[in-house]
């Protein structure tokens, strides 16, 4: 038999003619393993083809839902803004802002794009003027939503390696906004608002819109009822951390008449909360801002509760 195999070998050029049966089993398994690699490759170019579409699929969507979006708030703003008569105000607000779109409209706020965010805010900055909408509002969430834009408007701010004036203007109107949202509910929600911002730190946000008071007669009115629920709840311990010199030289600057006398008066009462829980750094800072000079020009204003105010303040500064 191997005598066979050698010759035709021979004739074969040198190949072998037949082959053991490890031989054969050998070519075979070096095959079907061959045939696994491929049939593995493909599998998994199936696999990424399927997970790569269901992406685009999914982005695709994303992307349509967030135009929509946008439009919507846009065109509601337009809606809005087309009404100059107030009772054709307020039947647009009733009919565009019904339940099912305002809680859509605070579900979605975290994804708008920031023009968009702006324009979402200012339209439910003017629906909140309205009692139901302000406890629909709050009842869907708005409020946490309101902090978290806020916090990242923080963050990007801290971010930023330059100074950046475009994120800056952002965060200090969206600050603005959200205030003056809060200012517009009643007054248990503006406590129960108040509580949960302090809760979840919110105090830069209180901050900086303590420091816009100085720059702009708006944001002063806005901030009555906001500094009105501060001084009526009795926050001593959040005063505590309100007393650092330039919050209390904004509230300085702010008692003087010509602010307002409502804004001049709340002003009063919370440098004297303040007062009360921090006093003896608070005087410190009082003194070097010259105060007294200011308190004894309100003794001369017609307001009574304004002179009450100014003379308490400065019998503890005079202590």
């Amino acid at each position: 038999m191997d005598q066979i195999r050698n010759l035709l070998e021979k004739l074969s050029g040198g190949k072998p003619w037949l082959q053991t049966d490890n031989e054969r089993r050998t070519r075979m398994g070096k095959k079907n393993k061959f045939e696994s690699y491929i049939l593995i490759f493909f599998l998994l170019l199936f696999i990424l083809y399927e997970i790569y579409k269901s992406f685009k699929k999914k982005r695709t969507q994303i992307n349509e839902l967030k135009t929509r979006r946008e439009k919507s708030v846009q065109e509601i703003h337009q809606a809005l803004n087309s009404n100059s008569d107030p009772n054709s105000r307020s039947k647009t607000l009733h009919k565009v802002l019904s339940k099912q779109y305002l809680e859509k409209l605070v579900d979605h706020l975290l994804e708008f794009q920031p023009l968009a965010q702006f324009e979402a805010l200012k339209v439910i900055q003017i629906a909140t003027t309205e009692k139901f909408n302000c406890k629909l509002f709050l009842d869907c969430g708005g409020i946490q939503k309101l902090i978290l834009i806020l916090k990242s408007g923080l963050d990007e701010v801290k971010k930023s390696k330059k100074k950046n004036e475009k994120l800056e203007k952002n965060l200090k109107m969206n600050i603005v906004r959200s205030l003056s949202i809060l200012s517009c509910c009643s007054k248990e929600y503006r406590d129960e608002t108040l509580k949960l911002i302090f809760r979840v730190k919110g105090m830069p946000f209180i901050t900086a819109f303590i420091h816009q008071c100085e720059e702009s007669v708006i944001i002063q009115r806005q901030s009555i009822l906001v500094f009105k629920t501060l001084i009526d709840n009795r926050y001593y311990t959040i005063c505590k951390r309100f007393t650092s010199q330039p919050i209390l030289k904004s509230l300085v600057n702010l008692i003087a008449i010509s602010k307002g006398e409502s804004v001049t008066l709340y002003s009063l009462q919370l440098i004297i909360q303040m007062f009360k829980a921090n006093n003896k750094y608070v005087k410190k800072i009082l003194t070097q801002l010259k105060t007294k000079e200011k308190l004894q020009l309100l003794l001369n204003v017609e307001n009574d509760l304004i002179q009450k105010e100014a003379k308490e303040l400065l019998q503890f500064l005079e202590k």
